[in-house]
């Protein structure tokens, strides 16, 4: 689903935008403005907030009046596609010419709730292209975090020496790994942008959908199944030389097997993995059995960047 907020579907001001709706496009142009990795809307009894994730670390940005949760909450479910917009119109029986006759002056407006397990959207703003990626905690109330992902970060310089000195050989494992928020996905994309050229088949598997790239083949999982397993038995006579994992979870000892045996047979694994540290991430992966020989390399996510 792709919403251009620069044709027609405007975050800018405009004089249709309920107050609410307005205030919702406030909160993403500014997030966007202030190049945040999250949005976080959270409702709770006498609190209600928006939070920005800056650079791993969360900021509280506003705190709207509670009574404007629900109307909130719709225009970003109408956003994200969770709900549709349903006209009844009124229908009155004409006694002079003895039939009904419809009227739409005061319809009746109802919002039915879509089923959309991925809920995603791509949009325009500034001249900037925004992916958005969102995930709702149910608990006493709805809250929600949208993920933002800015395809401008992937241009910003890269520290190619390293790249190249990483990848000089299509085999092994490397790990780009911090804390959650600290730019794993885009360390990632930034080095597959790099290495995106014709003579390299790249597939990426993920839990959901964040950056795309042409000439690239993005596989989400399953929501209700999120097995990597099956995709990478799948996609095996494909024969990948690259393949990109977003979001590994490290308990999932049969997935990273079966990667690694993709890393001994001329496959370059590329993975994102959420820890504290490098040190941290490479007594995880020792713990599952993964051979510490084909692993070329774990890094902090901001590795790839040239220094100022």
């Amino acid at each position: 689903m792709t919403t251009n907020f620069n044709e027609g579907n405007s975050i800018e001001e405009s004089e249709n935008d309920t107050p609410c709706k307005a205030l919702f496009h406030l909160i993403l142009r500014d997030a966007i403005e202030k190049e945040a990795s999250d949005i976080y809307i959270e409702r709770y009894d006498k609190l209600y907030r928006a939070r920005y994730r800056m650079n791993g670390e969360l900021h509280e940005m506003m705190r709207p009046p509670t009574k404007l949760s629900l109307e909130i909450r719709r225009e970003l479910k109408l956003l994200f596609g969770l709900l549709e917009k349903k006209v009844t119109p009124l229908t009155i029986w004409d006694k002079i010419n003895n039939k009904i006759s419809v009227k739409y002056k005061h319809p009746k407006i109802e919002w039915l709730p879509q089923s959309n397990p991925q809920p995603y959207i791509r949009i325009k703003s500034a001249q900037q292209e925004v992916n958005l990626s969102l995930s709702i905690l149910q608990t006493s109330y709805e809250n929600y975090r949208i993920q933002l992902f800015n395809q401008k970060y992937l241009e910003k310089p890269l520290n190619t020496d390293i790249v190249e000195l990483l990848t000089a050989t299509n085999t092994g494992l490397i790990v780009i790994t911090n804390p959650s928020g600290e730019g794993k996905t885009t360390t990632a994309y930034q080095i597959l942008n790099y290495l995106n050229k014709h003579d390299q088949k790249i597939i990426t598997i993920e839990q959901k959908r964040s950056y795309h790239l042409d000439g690239i083949d993005h596989i989400v999982a399953n929501p209700q199944h999120p097995s990597y397993n099956d995709i990478l038995t799948s996609i095996r006579n494909q024969q990948p030389n690259i393949i990109f994992f977003d979001d590994v979870d490290l308990e999932d000892q049969v997935t990273i097997k079966e990667a690694m045996n993709y890393a001994q047979n001329n496959t370059l694994i590329l993975a994102a993995i959420t820890a504290k540290n490098p040190k941290t991430c490479f007594k995880y992966l020792q713990n599952t059995g993964a051979s510490t020989a084909d692993i070329k390399a774990i890094i902090p996510s901001k590795i790839s960047y040239t220094t100022p």
